[in-house]
């Protein structure tokens, strides 16, 4: 049930019965030269799309911004600040309860670490100042277990094979193959910085070229499985 497709008497009836939202965080950010900006936002929405189907769970509208700290200063990076995303994600924790939903399912297809203590820090303060609905956090991350390192053959980190992959089932006319790299930078592991760019030539962390649509469609099924026990486990 997408809530942007609802009418508002139509999610008051559902809501009698269902009573479980899943929001899914995405980002803005460069993903190399073969893949799009909006390439978490896209993984993010059709794995909560697919899981909502199977469980019958409400999907709100996707964010497709977050806080991307390495990609900044990559032409088409639109960062929040930690605190714009924490606000925003506490104000929408706090309407959702308040419409009557009591699991509020925060599920991120950006793993920055500072995306997920933002999103981290709004369910915090939602639960210290209220506590009426429940709220969990899920990353894309989280849902990476064995099998889907069998299924690739590089190590996983950014724009690499396995979010290529996933582009490839889920929008293929917005990949160019032909523009993917493998890459691994040397960024400075304790300096402070404001973006990774000078240590970055294609915004690529891992092996893009090993990427397929085969691979994608069984990487997809895969954390989809996933992410339908996490929930059932709630």
């Amino acid at each position: 049930m997408l809530l942007e497709e609802m009418s508002w008497d139509a999610v008051e009836d559902q809501l009698k019965t269902v009573k479980t939202v899943i929001i899914p965080f995405g980002s803005c950010e460069a993903h190399g030269f073969h893949a799009p900006l909006l390439t978490d936002t896209t993984i993010a929405f059709k794995i909560a799309q697919k899981v909502g189907k199977e469980l019958n769970l409400f999907v709100a509208p996707v964010l497709p911004y977050g806080v991307c700290r390495t990609t900044r200063g990559f032409s088409g990076t639109l960062s929040l600040s930690f605190d714009s995303l924490k606000v925003l994600t506490y104000d929408l924790i706090k309407e959702l309860a308040e419409t009557g939903f009591e699991k509020i399912i925060l599920f991120t297809g950006h793993c920055g670490k500072s995306q997920i203590v933002a999103l981290r820090e709004a369910g915090f303060s939602y639960t210290k100042n209220s506590g009426k609905s429940k709220v969990f956090l899920v990353s894309a991350a989280d849902l990476v277990d064995e099998r889907v390192k069998e299924l690739t053959e590089s190590p996983l980190y950014h724009a690499d094979e396995l979010e290529t992959s996933l582009m490839l089932f889920l929008a293929p006319s917005l990949v160019s193959m032909d523009k993917a790299v493998k890459e691994s930078s040397e960024v400075p592991k304790y300096l402070i910085k404001t973006t990774g760019r000078p240590w970055m030539k294609s915004s690529v962390l891992g092996d893009a070229t090993k990427a397929s649509y085969e691979k994608g469609e069984k990487l997809f099924n895969l954390l989809v499985d996933n992410l339908v026990q996490v929930i059932k486990d709630f």
